[in-house]
């Protein structure tokens, strides 16, 4: 497999090695070059975004595209923009709504097991990056600090298709974060990282591009506006998309096809979630 690992384009930083949680032969199953990027925050990918203007620049569709929203999420380049600034205020209704409901759910569903749960008991949490490496190790050892802070790393793909109904992601993303503020509330620190995979987009020289962002840091409250952006059809297909078209340099015939991670949490996915509900807490 090869790992491209050009120069830095601006913050964006192109990683020398698959990331350890990452299964390396699913992503050999696509193709055999592979192009993985981590954007290190929501505030460097608006710079970038801001800094390449349009869409579709390249390809068989040139110049500014009008889609369907249910396509691309917003109806143009511009429109995308704003979304980064100031985020979908009707998603960020619905996703507090759903995180208010499932708190309230899962606290009355887990109360014996929070009340009589001790998190810094090694055994309690899977560890994905050994699971897929085959270690016979499966559980995860608590990372401590000198505080006895305990920390858990949550990876979503969001690797959102036109077919993902968007009431399910919403509802699903709010059961998620209900998780991350029942564990927080007992002395747990929750990280959320979002994962984007997309193969097979080039013409003769087919590539696997994946990108990685953090949605929530161990010490960052959960912010809904941020959510609503990253959670949005237009972050997978109009920013990602442009950032393919800019750091390839050989996006000519379309954007190839979203990959679906089965070992991460997929939030179009109620059974995902589920699985992920079951590793935390039963």
């Amino acid at each position: 497999m090869n790992i491209i690992t050009e120069c830095e384009r601006g913050t964006f930083k192109h990683l020398h090695s698959i990331p350890s949680y990452i299964n390396q032969k699913e992503l050999k199953n696509f193709s055999n070059n592979v192009r993985i990027l981590e954007i290190p925050s929501l505030h460097s990918f608006k710079l970038f975004c801001n800094e390449n203007t349009g869409f579709i620049s390249k390809g068989q569709n040139s110049g500014e595209i009008e889609r369907d929203t249910n396509w691309a999420g917003t109806r143009t380049w511009d429109g995308f923009l704003e979304l980064l600034e100031n985020g979908d205020e009707a998603v960020i209704k619905k996703i507090k709504v759903s995180t208010d409901k499932k708190v309230a759910e899962m606290s009355k569903k887990y109360k014996e097991v929070l009340t009589n749960f001790k998190f810094d008991v090694t055994g309690q949490f899977f560890d994905i990056g050994l699971v897929l490496q085959g270690a016979p190790e499966s559980w995860l050892d608590p990372q401590h600090e000198e505080k006895e802070i305990t920390r858990i790393d949550i990876i979503l793909n969001i690797s959102l298709s036109a077919r993902d109904d968007e009431d399910t992601v919403i509802n699903n993303a709010g059961r998620v974060i209900a998780m991350c503020k029942i564990l927080e509330d007992h002395g747990v620190e929750v990280s959320i990282k979002g994962l984007i995979g997309q193969s097979n987009y080039q013409n003769n020289n087919d590539e696997t591009f994946v990108s990685i962002i953090e949605m929530k840091g161990y010490d960052e409250p959960v912010n809904y506006q941020k959510l609503s952006i990253l959670l949005s059809p237009a972050y997978f297909r109009r920013g990602i998309f442009k950032l393919m078209e800019v750091v390839s340099d050989n996006v000519n015939y379309g954007y190839g096809r979203p990959l679906k991670f089965e070992e991460f949490t997929s939030l179009a996915d109620d059974r995902s979630v589920n699985k992920l509900e079951g590793r935390l807490f039963q």
